[in-house]
């Protein structure tokens, strides 16, 4: 989900958000609380690993890898602390079940091109 969005003009822009977009630090701070206040049981959480999702107080994004993946760079740090509140944690590199979600838009991408019976394992 990506929201941006004001009063005044433009408005709210369906289409994309700037990544800078002061609006994203409140939203997702909310939305984030909230998550966590109902959260019970397994929670899964889908994070693009094009972009950091986690920062140690802006300085960690000096030293960041593009397209991060388990197990390295911010997805670890947050594993980390996830993991010393006592919560069990693991990490799925591109999972077939979310390709194929992302795949209903353009099926023929190569990126597309495999088997139905590779997300039945």
């Amino acid at each position: 989900m990506q929201w941006c969005g004001m009063i005044k003009e433009p408005g709210i822009n369906y289409k994309q958000c700037p990544y800078e977009c002061a609006n994203q630090k409140a939203f997702w701070g909310v939305a984030a609380k909230k998550m966590a206040e109902r959260s019970e049981g397994v929670v899964y959480a889908v994070i693009n690993g094009t972009r950091q999702h986690w920062k140690d107080k802006q300085i960690f994004s000096a030293y960041m890898m593009d397209r991060e993946r388990c197990g390295t760079f911010s997805v670890k740090a947050l594993q980390k602390q996830i993991e010393s509140r006592g919560i069990k944690s693991s990490c799925v590199d591109d999972p077939l079940s979310i390709r194929a979600l992302l795949c209903l838009d353009y099926p023929k991408d190569a990126l597309c091109q495999f088997h139905l019976t590779a997300l039945l394992k």
